[in-house]
């Protein structure tokens, strides 16, 4: 398993074309506590840079932007219906996942994303 880090704060696991997406530890610091999220379905084809939901916590509405593109196989379904557990359970938090066909090359090891969040 390969591990990634996109400039939105989402975190990238990799097993084979399988992509599993989740939030960044940054990404749930800064969210705090999450009330709704709405994720993708699964089959949907997604593209890189489109908008495949959104999630809401006490400070904010954020959209979860797509990093890459591919069918969803997969949605994490108890964290749609109980988000609180995002924050609570973060090993078990990840959000949807998705069949790539391209390799991931334009995103951040975990030490180069570590080093992109201090400048935040």
């Amino acid at each position: 398993m390969t591990t990634f880090f996109s400039n939105t704060h989402l975190k990238l696991t990799q097993e084979a074309d399988i992509i599993t997406i989740s939030f960044s530890d940054y990404a749930m610091t800064k969210l705090g506590n999450i009330m709704f999220l709405n994720l993708p379905e699964e089959g949907d084809e997604i593209e890189t840079g489109d908008t495949v939901g959104d999630v809401e916590s006490i400070k904010t509405v954020t959209d979860i932007i797509s990093p890459v593109s591919g069918k969803v196989m997969e949605v994490n379904e108890e964290m749609s219906e109980q988000p609180e557990n995002i924050t609570i359970k973060p090993n078990e938090a990840w959000l949807f996942k998705v069949r790539v066909e391209d390799e991931l090359c334009s995103f951040m090891t975990e030490e180069e994303y570590t080093e992109f969040v201090k400048g935040l």
